[in-house]
Order: C-alpha cells, then structure tokens, then sequence
C-alpha cells in the first residue's frame, strides 16, 4: 500500500509544474515505471517542453508503442501554430519524433497523418504549420522502414510545394527558414536536396537563409555536402563562411576535405574565422594538427616587405607629414566626409599598437581582416562590374560602398553574381608610394588619433 501511495504521489509531480529540471527527472525515472501508469503524464510534460532540447532528447528514449504515441500527439499538438517553434529547436524535436514513429504502428502513423492533413491540403494552399513539417520530416527519414500508402500520399503531395515555397522570395521568412530545415530529413533525393541548398545560399539571398540552409546542409551524412561547400566557397560571403566552416568541422571527413582545400589553396587561412582556425589547430588528430599547423604556420607572400620596413624605419618622424599623408591616401575609407560611408575600420584610440602592428596592417592588408570588411565583386545583369563593401542588404536590394566612398544600391533582380573576393578593401602595395620615413611619419600620426 505505501508503495502505491509513492507511486501515486510520485506520478502527481508532474501536474505541478516544478520546472524542466525535475520533469526531465520525472521523465527518467518514469521510463521504469508501467507504462500504462505514466504515459497520461509524459504526454503532459511533452506538451509544456517543446522549447527544452534535453527534455526532448529524454523523451526519444521511450520504447513503448503506446508511450510512443501519446507522445508524438503531445508533441504535434504543441506544434500546431505557425510560430510555435524557433528553428534552433525544430531539429531536436526532428530527431526525437523520428525516433518515436519508428515505434508506432502503421495505423497510429495514420492516425496522426489524418488528423494533421486534410485530404487536399499542399503547402501552396495552407502554411505549414511546425507540426506538419515535423511529420513530413518523420516519414521522410524512415522511408526504408514499414510503409503507409497515406504518408507516401501526403509526402509527394507536400514536397513539390514546400521546395517552390522555400525558393520563393515572397514566402514569409519565418516559413521559408522552417521549411528550409526539411532539406536536412530526406524530404528531397540528395542531388536535389543539395541542388537546392546551393540555391539558397548564394550570396543574393538574405543572410538568414544561406545560414538555415547551411544548417540543414550539416544534417546530410554525405561527403557531396563538403565537396559542395568547398567548390562554392569563392561564392560564399563570410557569414556563411563561418557558418559553411563550423559546419564542416562536425564531421571527421569533411574536416580532411577543408585541410585538403587549405593545403591546394583554394581556401585560404585568412577565409576562416578565428574560431576555426582554433579549432583546427587544436583537433585531437595528431596528424591533421600537424598538416593544419604546416598550413597556418606560413607567413604571407608580404611578410618580407614587413620585415624590410620594420628594419629601415627612421626614429624621428614628421607628424605633420604624417597627417597630409592620412588626408591623400587612408581617410576616404578611414575617416570619410559627412554623407560618405564609413568602409574602413576605424583607427581612432589605437596608440597603444606596436610599431609591428601598423606595419603589417597598412602593408599587409590581408593577414587579418575583420568579417564585414571583405570586398565583394558583384557582376551585373547588364555587365557591369562593381566592387566594394557591403553595407546592408535586404530582400530587394544590395548597398554596395566603393573605394571612391560612393555608396550604390543594387536591386537583386539586376544582380548576376555576388562574390566575397576574400581580401580586404585596402589595398596592397602602398610601400610603393610610401618610403620607410612616410611610413613611419604616418603610423606617428595614427597613434597620436
């Protein structure tokens, strides 16, 4: 009798409401309990849990059929909105209800199918609320398993729609960005899946959908995803560089694929953010430590004009030169006039920079260059030719800065091809103009700012 009272006082916790840290307590120590006491309840804390990636983990591990199923509706139902779920939680949800519908039968599958879509529903004709994305991704993922003449109906019904939706420009982004989580479930053959995602994370399109198709890129346990990511990463602006980087980080295989390209050179070290570059140097594979540290440990192709400068630079120094110098050759970028852009960093409050710092900074442009510094070539439909830094871009348009600080907005529609040139807007060579003792005059000024 005292154990069924503890059972029963047990199984009333999880009406309390006490927080995620004991429902998922709850959760685990109920798994051991018959399921036909507890499955009333995990239903309960599966509704109230979306947003909590442990508690949803937990919740996969359940193996009874019927647990099963009271979870999935509980689940779904809370999905039910358009808004319901954030993207950063969709693939934990994802994953735990592909493990669940493996556990139902056809007929639950069914029943879950029917009560989620009607019978002509696309999603050209209704939006797809997160639920309904959620089920598409289940039976996408376990295809090879049992088979359900409904589901299959629903699948080719859906896809076709889904995939012009996520491509169109007018689709809200909220739904597109959701949508796009599906190309990472096998909704799609893998060419077309990664046919698509190339698509999506052209430079033209919004930073939030190359990073929502690069993420669903990372799901796809295929060597075709690296390949692809390396031959498109000239194209790939450095948001979705560092998106594209970290992503070929999650696989052993791919990792070999971004060294391989560093070490060919056609992704160069000063591409990758400086997280990356962290993370490689200090993998736990001896052998690839030791190729990454070959690769970054290379100086530039400018470090002997650093060095030459750094050995004839004079003591003293002209500061006023070293202002007029400031005037002709960095404030257009640096310190523009009122209404120009400002497509420089700023070099304000940097008196405390070693004479080496300047240095490599003005004659080695490239060594280090802050993300939202990149030029970006940008090729037009009518053929013209642009270069400059972007600063800012909308579903419409691109506003590109040049050198000459002009500022330019570039309808996407007119845009054939944007490309991240991977080198910093400031040019090199300027030891060409400048000897040692301008330099030198010039870094005085700069520190004295």
């Amino acid at each position: 009798a005292e154990s069924g009272e503890l059972r029963q006082a047990f199984i009333d916790c999880a009406d309390r409401k006490l927080g995620g840290a004991v429902d998922l307590q709850w959760l685990l120590t109920s798994l051991s309990l018959p399921a036909e006491a507890t499955t009333a309840k995990l239903s309960q804390i599966a509704a109230r849990s979306t947003a909590n990636p442990w508690i949803i983990r937990a919740l996969s591990l359940c193996t009874d059929p019927a647990q099963s199923m009271q979870l999935s509706a509980g689940l779904l139902d809370a999905a039910r909105q358009p808004d319901a779920v954030s993207n950063e939680v969709f693939s934990d949800l994802q994953q735990c209800l592909k493990r669940l519908w493996t556990r139902l039968s056809v007929e639950d599958q069914s029943a879950l199918l029917t009560e989620h879509f009607t019978p002509s529903s696309t999603a050209r004709e209704i939006a797809l609320t997160p639920a309904q994305m959620l089920l598409v991704a289940a039976y996408s993922e376990s295809k090879s398993g049992q088979s359900n003449r409904l589901a299959d109906e629903v699948l080719t019904r859906v896809t076709q729609d889904s995939l012009a939706r996520m491509l169109d420009n007018t689709t809200k982004l909220s739904q597109r960005m959701t949508l796009i989580n599906l190309l990472g479930c096998g909704l799609l053959p893998e060419a077309d899946a990664l046919s698509t995602i190339e698509k999506l994370i052209d430079a033209r399109q919004l930073p939030t959908i190359q990073e929502a198709a690069l993420l669903a890129a990372r799901r796809m346990n295929s060597i075709s995803v690296a390949d692809m990511l390396i031959r498109l990463w000239p194209k790939l602006g450095y948001e979705a560089r560092a998106v594209a980087a970290a992503g070929l980080l999650t696989r052993r295989p791919w990792t070999e694929r971004l060294v391989d390209a560093l070490e060919s050179g056609s992704v160069k070290p000063v591409d990758l953010d400086p997280s990356t570059v962290q993370q490689l140097q200090s993998t736990g594979d001896r052998k690839l430590r030791t190729r990454c540290e070959l690769v970054f440990g290379k100086p530039t192709a400018r470090a002997a004009v650093v060095k030459q400068f750094m050995n004839n630079l004079p003591r003293e120094v002209d500061a006023a030169e070293g202002k007029k110098l400031f005037v002709e050759n960095c404030a257009v970028c640096h310190q523009p006039a009122v209404g120009k852009p400002m497509i420089g960093p700023p070099v304000d409050n940097l008196g405390h920079w070693t004479a080496e710092q300047w240095v490599t900074a003005i004659l080695d442009p490239n060594r280090n260059i802050e993300p939202k510094y990149h030029q970006y070539t940008l090729l037009t439909t009518d053929g013209q030719i642009l270069a400059g830094v972007i600063q800012a871009r909308s579903v419409q348009s691109v506003q590109l800065a040049g050198t000459d600080g002009n500022m330019r907005e570039i309808p996407l529609a007119e845009i054939e091809e944007l490309r991240d040139a991977g080198i910093s807007l400031m040019p090199e060579g300027l030891e060409t103009k400048l000897s040692p003792s301008q330099l030198a005059a010039l870094i005085s000024f700069l520190r004295s700012r």
